[in-house]
C-alpha cells in the first residue's frame, strides 16, 4: 500500500478552477439536537455531526491547498451552522495531502491525527486552516499548546511519525474512490459536482434533503 502511495504522490499536481488537483488520474453544541450533534471518532474516521443525519459528506482535503483553505474559511462555517449543527449533514474528514506541491501538507495531516488521539481533531483542523502550515512542525506544536493538548504526548506523536500510516490510508482511499483533487466531496456515496460558493452547496444539499 505504501508503494502505491509513494508512486501517486510523485505525480505532478496542478491547480484547477477550484481545487488542488491530482494530474488527471482520470465539543457539544447548543441547538435542538444538542445531545446528538457531536464530534465522533469511529474506526479512525473523524465525524462531525449527528450520526443519523440524512446526508453523509466525506471531505477529502489538504491543509496546504489554497482552495481547501477557501472552502474552510468561506463555506465550511456556514455549512456547519446551517446543516451540520442542525442534524442535516454529518461531515467525515479525510486527508489527501498533495506532497509534490505542498511540502507541509502531510505533516499537518499527521498533526491533526495526533490531536485527534486526544479528542481534538477538529480543533487542530481549524487551527491549521486558519493559522496556516508554513511554519511546519514547530508551529503545529505551538497550536497544540494553544488548544490545550498534552504537549508532551503530542510532540512524541508527531516526532515519531506515529500517525503517518493513517494519512496514507486516507490518501489511498480517496484515489480508489476516484478523487482527483482537493477539496473533493463524496456525498451519500457519490462524488459531488464541483461547487465554489455557499449558494451552490446550499442548492445541492437542499436538493438532496428534498428527495
Amino acid at each position: 500500500m505504501q508503494n502505491k502511495y509513494m508512486i501517486l504522490v510523485m505525480i505532478l499536481f496542478v491547480q484547477v478552477v477550484f481545487g488542488c488537483s491530482v494530474n488527471d488520474i482520470s465539543s457539544n453544541v447548543v441547538n435542538e439536537k444538542a445531545e446528538e450533534v457531536q464530534v465522533y471518532a469511529i474506526e479512525e474516521e473523524h465525524v462531525y455531526g449527528y450520526l443519523g443525519a440524512p446526508i453523509e459528506m466525506i471531505e477529502y482535503s489538504d491543509f496546504e491547498c489554497p482552495y481547501s483553505e477557501i472552502f474552510h474559511n468561506d463555506i465550511y462555517h456556514n455549512l456547519k451552522e446551517q446543516y451540520i449543527l442542525l442534524g442535516k449533514v454529518k461531515l467525515i474528514y479525510r486527508h489527501l495531502p498533495l506532497n509534490s506541491v505542498h511540502p507541509n501538507a502531510h505533516k499537518a495531516a499527521e498533526a491533526a491525527e495526533c490531536a485527534g488521539m486526544q479528542g481534538k481533531f477538529f480543533q487542530m483542523h481549524d487551527m491549521l486552516f486558519e493559522r496556516g502550515v508554513e511554519g511546519g512542525v514547530e508551529s503545529f506544536k505551538e497550536y497544540a499548546a494553544e488548544i490545550g493538548l498534552d504537549t508532551e504526548k503530542f510532540n512524541d506523536c508527531i516526532d515519531s511519525d506515529f500517525t503517518r500510516q493513517e494519512v496514507i490510508d486516507d490518501f489511498n482511499s480517496g484515489i480508489d474512490l476516484g478523487v482527483t483533487g482537493t477539496p473533493s466531496f463524496i456525498v451519500n456515496g457519490e462524488i459531488a459536482p464541483q461547487m465554489r460558493t455557499v449558494e451552490e452547496f446550499r442548492e445541492y444539499l437542499d436538493g438532496l434533503l428534498e428527495q
